[in-house]
């Protein structure tokens, strides 16, 4: 995964120099513990989590994002004067620039396949955010994002959605990085944001916000498995619907219900019979 010190190079020596002596300024200043709002992702309230309360100082949507990402990725970022925070943030879209022609990223991570993104909308997108402008929509540059760090991020938000962890909090949006041949890597450090109109929190547990599949196995399974997000899907929605149903029966899956117009017992269509086997995913 990348960090901020992998363009270390790229920042000119007395923006370096001004950025140590500003925290050292800061580390020497009375420490104060961070404040969290306290929230749950189930109704039974096992899983304690948190939202930083670092406030974005910036009124750009994607910057927000950016920086939200930053500070999970690198410890330091947080603690760094907002200008100088802008002057990373412009190095890493600098680089990223750079990266997205020589390393091929319209291909890697198939883009080419998807209709909506031209092999040079994020290269436009990303000199617009240079050039201080308004991204209206910035979900494909956030899947960009995922992809350039190997990350899968998952965004709440206090919006109303099809699918509701808790009182007040729903399921936003999810990306998984496409960098393993545009299927779900459950093994890639995950990130987990709460978005409140146009800034973004991360959401902490223990102190980490960086969460792996080892160390934070059960949280991870609870936000895949509430938030409706099927690791596997890619093996069975291109089969036919007879080939899902010998699958569900050699998993020993009821594909079965009632109608609810006639009351005959009928079989599972074809999405529910791929939700059966969401729900029975060993995770």
């Amino acid at each position: 995964m990348l960090s901020i010190k992998d363009i270390i190079n790229i920042l000119e020596p007395n923006q370096l120099i001004n950025e140590k002596e500003e925290q050292q300024k800061q580390q020497e200043e009375p420490k104060v513990e961070k404040e969290y709002n306290y929230i749950d992702i189930n109704d039974k309230k096992e899983l304690k989590l948190y939202i930083s309360n670092n406030e974005n100082e910036i009124n750009n949507t994607f910057i927000n994002f950016f920086s939200s990402i930053l500070s999970v990725i690198d410890e330091n970022f947080i603690l760094t004067e907002l200008k100088y925070k802008m002057e990373k943030i412009k190095a890493f879209i600098y680089k990223m620039l750079n990266d997205y022609d020589v390393n091929n990223f319209y291909y890697k991570y198939y883009y080419n396949k998807n209709k909506k993104i031209k092999k040079t909308l994020i290269k436009v997108f990303l000199h617009e955010i240079l050039n201080n402008k308004k991204i209206k929509d910035i979900t494909i540059l956030q899947q960009f994002i995922s992809d350039y760090f190997s990350l899968n991020i998952f965004i709440l938000s206090n919006n109303e959605s099809d699918i509701k962890l808790s009182d007040g909090l729903y399921f936003n949006k999810y990306f998984n990085s496409n960098e393993y041949d545009n299927k779900i890597n459950k093994y890639c450090p995950t990130i987990i944001l709460y978005q409140n109109e146009n800034n973004y929190y991360p959401i902490i547990q223990n102190n980490n916000s960086l969460y792996s599949y080892k160390k934070h196995y059960i949280l991870l399974k609870h936000m895949y498995n509430k938030c409706k997000i099927f690791i596997e899907k890619y093996k069975y929605i291109k089969k036919t619907l007879v080939e899902l149903r010998e699958i569900s029966i050699d998993k020993k899956l009821n594909i079965n219900k009632t109608s609810e117009s006639t009351g005959k017992i009928v079989y599972l269509r074809k999405n529910e019979i791929i939700d059966l086997l969401r729900d029975s995913y060993e995770f």
